[in-house]
């Protein structure tokens, strides 16, 4: 929600290149604390490099159209030239590498100012009970008004927002980026997923950091590494597979100095994150006692193992055995039994 108090993050992404551009900005509504300082390093970074005809827009249109208004810093985009979305992301991504954006290199991009002042005007402001036209004022990347008419001085920046929507960026709260799982890897990891992510609207992740050997300081410290390579702001939850002492004052840990104040508990992936019902239980005790989020994978485990090893003996090895599998009846059970064990 668009308000005095929330942290700008970025302002203009567009939904792929060819298709609708909105300003976006995101709020630091989160669990956990946000790692990194994107707002900084894309607010003054953001340049158009569009040479498009600007159609023309009233301020009391009942619904206006959401042009492009500017674009990420330094990207040149050739629109005629996308075959497909993943030439879309990959042309994106190269151009971010031209652009030297990333947390793990300090010494890319410009030279960002401590201090700023930015006014969007004209915009149509867009939050979750209405919407309004109205203007924007942030300093310090923080929104300070949303008001009908703002006036500023002369050392500030303003963009006209004239016929576009003003809105909050979008979290993702579910990424798995870099995900070492199985003997596989997932495709993306946090440099080209994010850069992906930015490209679609979406202003920030919150990825599942996994312990290495049961361990949260170490499998913190994993995904630390891997997220040097982001380019906008994230968040972790932190997955638990095992139980002991060391654990529980790992936790404590992870929510009093690491920012992080949501668990994850796998019901499902028998003989690699998979957790029993006894360390459900005190998993769900310590995040009680911690105020921290209690989360699960609810699917019956031991059932899905069976079910993956019927699959098998009748060769059905394709994508299409996932889901035959593990029936919805599984996760059902499995919901039932994490709600009824979170009552106690």
């Amino acid at each position: 929600m668009l308000g005095s108090g929330t942290i700008l993050v970025t302002t203009v992404i567009g939904f792929g290149m060819s298709a609708t551009f909105i300003v976006f900005v995101c709020t630091r509504i989160i669990c956990g604390r946000l790692r990194g300082g994107v707002e900084s390093r894309m607010m003054y970074q953001i340049e158009s490099r569009y040479d498009i005809e600007q159609p023309e827009h009233h301020v009391n249109d009942p619904d206006p159209e959401p042009v492009l208004l500017e674009a990420i810093p330094t990207l040149k985009f050739n629109q005629e030239a996308f075959s497909s979305i993943e030439d879309t992301q990959m042309k994106l991504l190269l151009q971010f590498c031209e652009a030297g954006i990333g947390y793990g290199d300090s010494s890319c991009g410009p030279s960002i100012p401590s201090s700023s002042k930015l006014l969007i005007k004209g915009g149509t402001v867009v939050n979750a009970h209405h919407q309004q036209i109205a203007d924007v004022y942030i300093e310090d990347g923080v929104i300070v008004a949303v008001n009908p008419t703002i006036t500023v001085g002369d050392e500030g920046r303003v963009i006209d927002a004239t016929g576009k929507f003003v809105m909050p960026g979008g979290i993702d709260p579910h990424t798995h980026l870099e995900f070492e799982f199985m003997n596989t890897v997932t495709k993306d990891e946090f440099f080209s997923g994010q850069a992906a992510a930015l490209a679609g609207g979406t202003t920030m992740p919150i990825d599942f950091a996994i312990p290495i050997d049961g361990s949260l300081t170490a499998g913190f410290k994993a995904y630390e590494k891997k997220a040097k390579k982001s380019c906008m702001d994230y968040g972790f939850h932190m997955a638990i597979t095992k139980w002991d002492e060391t654990v529980a004052r790992e936790m404590e840990l992870m929510v009093k100095e690491k920012g992080i104040n949501s668990f994850k508990f796998f019901m499902a992936y028998k003989g690699a994150l998979m957790i029993g019902d006894e360390l459900l239980l005190q998993g769900l005790k310590k995040c009680k006692s911690l105020g921290a989020l209690a989360m699960v994978h609810a699917e019956n485990g031991d059932a899905v193992d069976e079910g993956q090893k019927k699959m098998i003996e009748l060769g059905i090895t394709g994508p299409e055995g996932h889901a035959l599998s593990r029936p919805p009846v599984l996760e059902g059970e499995a919901t039932a039994r994490a709600i009824r064990l979170a009552d106690l």
